[in-house]
C-alpha cells in the first residue's frame, strides 16, 4: 500500500508539470505507444512528428525545439546516430528538453557521449523490456554521472536460474534469465506452448521470461548480456552479438553495425560482423579489430569483417537479421571467387575453379 501511495503522489506532482514528450519510433512498436500512453495517464501532452513517413533527424530536433518538448524516445542507436550528426550540422535551441530514453535497443558509449556534448543538460536513460514483461531495468547517464555501465532493477525485476526452477538472489552472481513478476500477461493467444515457456509458473508465482540472458551484480545491480537468440556459440564459448556491438562502435569510424555467427567448419560458429563506414571515412578489418583487443576477449572478436554500403534495419530500429544473414552469405561468395579468381590468374590450375563452383 506505501508503494501505491508512493506513486499517487508521483502522478498527482507531474499532472501539473506540462510534461511533452515525443516518440520517435512508428506506433507499431511497443516503445512508442508506451509512452504514449504513460504521458496521458499523467496528464500529459503526445507530440508527433511532422514527417511521420519516415524518420527525420532535422524534423526531430525542429520539432523538439517548437514545442518546448521535455522528453523523447528512441530506439538505440538506430536513431541516436543520426540525430548526432544532425546536431553537428545545425544549431537547435534545446532548453526545455530534458530527458531521452532509448527503449528496445541500448545506445552506445560512444552515442550518450556525442549527445552529451551537444546537449550537456541532457538526461539519458538507456531501458530494459519487452511486451511481455514490461519495464525490467534501467540505468541513467548524465554528464555528471557517465560510470553507470549496470542496471537497476525495475519493482518485480529479477534474475530466473538457467533451469527455471527459483529465483536467485542478489548476492548469487550466476547467470540466468532476466525476469519479472507481479503484473504480467496471462499469455499468447492460442498458443499455449509458448505461452508456457514466455510465462511459467514457479513456486507457485507467475514470470515473464522474454530470454534475455543476465546476472546479478554485488551492488544488487544487473548486467545484461544479451538476448538468447543472438547469442553466437564459436568453439564452445558463448558470445552476444550486442557486447560485441557496443564494442565496434566505439571505432571513430564505424557508423552503425550488426554482428551475428555464420558457419564454421570447426568451431561451429564465428563472430561475423557487418559494418557501415561513415561517410568520407575509411578503415580497415585490421584496424577494426585492433581497436578492441584490450575491450573483450579475443574468442568476442570478428572473424569475418563485411563492408556494406547501406545496413539494413526493421522500422522499429532493430536489426534486419534476414537480410544480416543472406548478405553475409553473398559476401562470402564475392569474396571467394576474387580469392580462386586471383589464384587462377596467378598461374594455378583450373582445379581451383572446380573447387570453387562445388562450394
Amino acid at each position: 500500500y506505501a508503494k501505491m501511495s508512493h506513486y499517487v503522489d508521483e502522478i498527482k506532482q507531474q499532472k501539473y508539470t506540462g510534461t511533452r514528450g515525443l516518440p520517435a519510433p512508428p506506433f507499431m512498436h511497443a516503445t512508442a505507444h508506451w509512452v504514449a500512453f504513460g504521458l496521458w495517464y499523467i496528464g500529459g501532452c503526445v507530440v508527433i512528428q511532422s514527417n511521420t513517413s519516415r524518420f527525420d533527424a532535422d524534423d526531430f530536433w525542429s520539432t523538439l525545439e517548437k514545442h518546448s518538448v521535455s522528453s523523447a524516445v528512441i530506439v538505440g542507436d538506430a536513431f541516436a546516430v543520426p540525430l548526432i550528426e544532425q546536431l553537428a550540422q545545425k544549431n537547435y535551441h534545446l532548453k526545455d528538453f530534458k530527458r531521452l530514453t532509448s527503449g528496445g535497443a541500448i545506445l552506445s558509449d560512444a552515442s550518450k557521449k556525442a549527445l552529451i556534448d551537444h546537449i550537456p543538460h541532457l538526461n539519458i536513460v538507456d531501458t530494459l523490456g519487452s511486451s511481455e514483461a514490461g519495464a525490467q531495468a534501467s540505468r541513467h547517464y548524465s554528464k555528471k554521472n557517465q560510470t553507470i555501465e549496470q542496471f537497476t532493477p525495475a519493482d518485480f525485476g529479477v534474475v530466473i536460474n538457467d533451469a527455471l526452477t527459483a529465483e536467485l538472489p542478489q548476492n548469487d552472481c550466476s547467470e540466468g534469465w532476466l525476469a519479472r513478476s507481479g503484473f504480467i500477461p496471462l499469455g499468447y493467444l492460442n498458443d499455449q506452448a509458448k505461452t508456457e515457456k514466455t510465462f511459467p509458473d514457479i513456486n507457485g508465482s507467475r514470470y515473464s521470461i522474454p530470454g534475455d540472458r543476465a546476472h546479478w551484480q554485488k551492488d544488487g545491480t544487473i548486467k545484461l548480456l544479451g538476448r538468447d537468440s543472438a547469442t553466437i556459440n564459436t568453439g564452445g564459448e558463448k558470445v552476444f552479438s550486442e557486447e560485441v556491438e557496443m564494442v565496434i562502435k566505439d571505432h571513430p569510424a564505424v557508423y552503425d553495425t550488426i554482428v551475428i555467427g555464420t558457419a564454421h567448419e570447426k568451431f561451429g560458429s564465428q563472430v561475423t560482423a557487418l559494418i557501415q563506414i561513415r561517410l568520407e571515412m575509411e578503415t580497415t578489418e585490421t584496424a577494426i579489430v585492433d581497436s578492441m583487443r584490450d575491450k573483450i576477449s579475443g574468442y568476442k572478436l570478428p572473424k569475418l569483417i563485411y563492408f556494406v554500403e547501406k545496413l539494413h534495419r526493421n522500422p522499429n530500429g532493430k536489426p534486419d537479421f534476414k537480410w544480416a544473414h543472406n548478405e553475409a552469405k553473398d559476401q562470402a561468395k564475392k569474396r571467394l571467387k576474387n580469392i580462386v579468381s586471383n589464384h587462377i590468374g596467378s598461374g594455378s590450375s583450373g582445379q581451383d575453379a572446380a573447387i570453387f563452383n562445388k562450394a
